[in-house]
């Protein structure tokens, strides 16, 4: 077998286990190319191939202990001094090297520290060992490196530094042993890096439901994906301020929900209702258990599923804000917009006569009021008929009964008489 083949025989080997590595890809092509053309290789690429043969058997012995990804491979063949041997593939590679801040002299330092840490049976140990700042934005550099693998993440994780580790708990590709390990440390910033995460695995969502600080826990309930089963067992947690978090502008489970809308806690009740995505039936409990609450009714009656008797009942109560709101709700029913057409508040009324439920019997009412303001506002109500339209012209108040030209979709019919009342109204401003 010649060397070539030697050589191209061991680098296949490194290409089995790093079948990412496009540079390794590309070293096996070269060969292959450079088996076919054996003959008229110079006596410097024959010398290179057979440096690099040898230098990768050397390294796949350590390469379970010193490093174990493609750049890892490159920077110990590198400072090797492998790549001298043939420019044209060196300044391929070193430019990729480049690119990178990791140095083989990181590699030696962070194998060193994480080799002392490992051996004293420290992994568990919270207390970071004496890492400079600059030390840990090499490490952090080093662990958001793409071509990191995650068993060098773990014995970064080993290092004890929360700020590294928090780093790390970010990183999709933490594997999810290491994950559960700095999970089970419950440190805050790193339980809320997890909690960040794009993806949370059941495991995962269990330790850290567990963690003995609840704002961790309400960061936990604050994510959309969470299922069936995790949302209700955060609806049972200790803490007010969890169960708060769970229920905040999300669409809950009906039973959960109901549940979470007679909590003990009032700043849970209000969570639910506050969303304004609550359900009809979590709106009655809450109506129900907090009737006397003005703060209450106030939000129940802006939330769109809202009962129409709540709103009916809620249309007589002495506080204006409460009031207005109900004269606003799309779904107020006719019993709530005749006492709120009778409102001894002008803007009440001209709530009701842009209303678009109030009816012929409502509107009528409502354009002999002493309010120029509610006049106008049955002028513009489209439900407003043509025959009140037309008497309404006759308005004392000119920028009211002006109004009707703001008017779309006129009726020929309701035009012509305009245009003949009094010449009122100019037929080409209709």
């Amino acid at each position: 077998m010649s060397e070539i083949e030697v050589a191209l025989q061991k680098i296949m080997g490194l290409a089995d286990i790093y079948r990412d590595s496009k540079l390794i890809v590309s070293a096996t092509n070269l060969l292959r190319s450079l088996l076919e053309a054996e003959n008229s290789l110079s006596k410097s690429t024959i010398e290179f191939l057979r440096a690099l043969g040898n230098s990768i058997e050397a390294f796949l012995a350590l390469a379970h202990s010193a490093a174990e990804s493609e750049y890892d491979v490159l920077i110990w063949l590198n400072a090797n001094g492998i790549f001298d041997f043939d420019p044209s593939i060196s300044n391929e590679i070193r430019s990729e090297l480049a690119k990178k801040s990791l140095t083989n002299e990181d590699l030696e330092q962070v194998s060193e520290q994480t080799n002392s840490i490992v051996k004293e049976n420290r992994y568990d140990d919270q207390d970071s060992i004496g890492l400079t700042s600059s030390e840990v934005d090499r490490l952090k550099d080093l662990a958001l490196n793409p071509s990191t693998s995650t068993s060098q993440l773990s014995r970064l994780i080993s290092l004890g530094n929360q700020d590294l580790n928090r780093t790390i708990a970010s990183l999709e590709k933490t594997s999810e042993e290491d994950l559960r390990a700095l999970a089970k440390s419950h440190e805050p910033s790193i339980e809320v890096a997890l909690v960040s995460r794009g993806s949370l695995s059941n495991e995962l969502f269990h330790i850290i439901s567990a963690s003995p600080t609840s704002y961790v826990r309400s960061h936990l309930a604050r994510r959309k994906d969470l299922t069936m089963v995790q949302l209700a067992s955060l609806s049972n947690d200790v803490a007010a301020t969890v169960r708060e978090a769970l229920a905040e502008d999300r669409f809950l489970p009906e039973d959960i929900e109901t549940k979470l809308a007679q909590d003990p806690a009032k700043s849970v009740r209000y969570s639910v209702i506050r969303s304004r995505r609550a359900s009809s039936l979590a709106i009655s409990t809450a109506f129900e258990y907090d009737r006397d609450d003005d703060r209450m009714l106030l939000m129940i009656v802006e939330s769109e599923n809202v009962d129409s008797e709540i709103l009916s009942e809620a249309s007589s109560h002495s506080d204006y804000a409460i009031r207005i709101r109900v004269a606003r709700h799309p779904s107020s029913p006719k019993s709530a917009l005749w006492r709120l057409a009778l409102d001894g508040d002008e803007s009440i009324r001209t709530a009701v006569s842009v209303h678009p439920k109030s009816d012929d019997e409502i509107l009528r009412h409502l354009s002999k009021d002493f309010s120029p303001l509610v006049r106008r506002g049955v002028i513009l109500n489209p439900l407003t008929p043509d025959d009140l339209i037309l008497d309404l012209a006759d308005d004392p108040i000119d920028w009211v009964k002006d109004s009707i030209l703001e008017r779309k979709n006129l009726s020929r019919d309701l035009k012509v008489a305009l245009s003949l009342k009094n010449g009122t109204f100019e037929w080409r401003d209709l």
